[in-house]
């Protein structure tokens, strides 16, 4: 089914640049992308870690882990409660996210086609899902990473937009602190800065 609606999408697309290939056609698969998510958030019980997720968010201190994802679970626990719905609320929400990124992102690196091609499989990845109805900070991190990539990129390749370089710094250090493993994805961006570009733009 998966490999079905891909190619469905693929093939919709691939004679028409008209306003409906461009807008229409991600705007359906993103609503598409966040039913997937948003439904049967609560079909089953709460499992050890994100138990574990509860506990922390209720404490006075903040996990140096993922600080950010903790307040915000704390948060969303203010407003809609401990249920299994609303400790996943947040994590479905960033999925859901994260789908308008990996458009944009997409489509700047490799054109329409590629961008719908590579967000109709991102509304049906079982990783994707999986973690999208798990209180954990997985989806958190990957908004906040595939959002940074996509102005880094933007910055890199066009000077025009000068606000590139501040939401990339801002999306940088609050991904810095929604988990230690961002960093990861941070210094792989210097690096793709230092080996494709002799002097970075953003220095110029």
């Amino acid at each position: 089914q998966a490999d079905t609606l891909c190619y469905t999408t693929l093939m919709l697309t691939k004679n028409d640049h008209s306003h409906k290939t461009t807008l229409f056609y991600p705007l359906l698969l993103i609503l598409a992308g966040s039913f997937l998510r948003f439904i049967f958030l609560d079909k089953h019980n709460l499992w050890y870690d994100e138990v574990a997720s509860l506990i922390l968010a209720q404490k006075d201190y903040i996990s140096i882990r993922s600080p950010l994802y903790y307040h915000l679970l704390k948060l969303s626990t203010v407003f809609f409660g401990t249920s299994e719905w609303a400790l996943r609320l947040p994590s479905a929400a960033f999925s859901t996210a994260s789908l308008f990124f990996v458009y944009l992102l997409a489509k700047k690196l490799a054109g329409l086609h590629i961008a719908l091609f590579s967000l109709a499989i991102t509304v049906l990845s079982a990783f994707h899902l999986w973690y999208a109805q798990e209180a954990r900070a997985y989806t958190l991190t990957l908004l906040l990473g595939t959002a940074s990539t996509f102005f880094l990129y933007s910055l890199l390749i066009s000077q025009k937009n000068k606000n590139h370089i501040l939401l990339y710094i801002c999306l940088s250090t609050i991904g810095l602190y929604s988990s230690y493993f961002y960093i990861t994805l941070f210094v792989f961006q210097q690096l793709y800065v230092l080996c494709t570009f002799k002097r970075p733009l953003y220095l110029k």
